[in-house]
């Protein structure tokens, strides 16, 4: 089993049902200060996809057999990680879309061989770091996990029934 390719699935799979319940929203609903590191739906959604396109496209530079995948990477203006560039759902949802195909189709891309290869990259403070793309790749898939709980939180809070992430259901 290729462990990857099933947590960049699921990733896509959970994506796309809780975009269906954050559509049933309004835009204050989505737009509240409720709580969390990022305050809102929408600003903890912005951040999460902010956080992979900066991982994809680190990815897409550092590792030649996913190089040609740069191209397709969604534009940004500012890599602030507290930027709202895609404040309405309408824009949001379908640039999420594009990025976990394209995530599903880098994992898929990255032989096993080339997944325990040490790969170098510069963090925005411009200090070079090391990490095995396998490595990487997890802390990916994690920081969405850990940042749709926080939007899970939030719609409890919101009283929106939700149940969105389990992974069991859905591999």
């Amino acid at each position: 089993m290729d462990e990857l390719a099933e947590l960049a699935r699921y990733n896509s799979l959970t994506n796309v049902e809780l975009g269906q319940l954050l559509s049933n929203l309004t835009e204050e609903q989505l737009t509240r200060t409720i709580g969390g590191f990022y305050n809102s739906i929408t600003r903890t959604a912005n951040h999460i996809l902010l956080a992979d396109i900066v991982w994809l496209r680190r990815i897409t530079r550092g590792v030649s057999d996913v190089a040609a995948l740069e191209s397709e990477l969604p534009e940004v203006d500012k890599f602030d990680f507290d930027a709202v560039p895609w404040p309405h759902l309408d824009r949001y949802l379908p640039v999420r879309e594009t990025v976990d195909a394209l995530l599903e189709r880098l994992v898929a891309m990255i032989p096993d061989a080339k997944r325990t290869v040490p790969f170098s990259y510069v963090r925005a403070n411009g200090n070079q770091y090391e990490n095995l793309i396998a490595h990487v790749l997890l802390h990916v898939f994690n920081h969405q996990t850990h940042h749709r709980g926080q939007i899970a939180l939030m719609l409890d809070e919101l009283g929106v029934e939700n149940d969105y992430s389990n992974l069991i259901w859905k591999v």
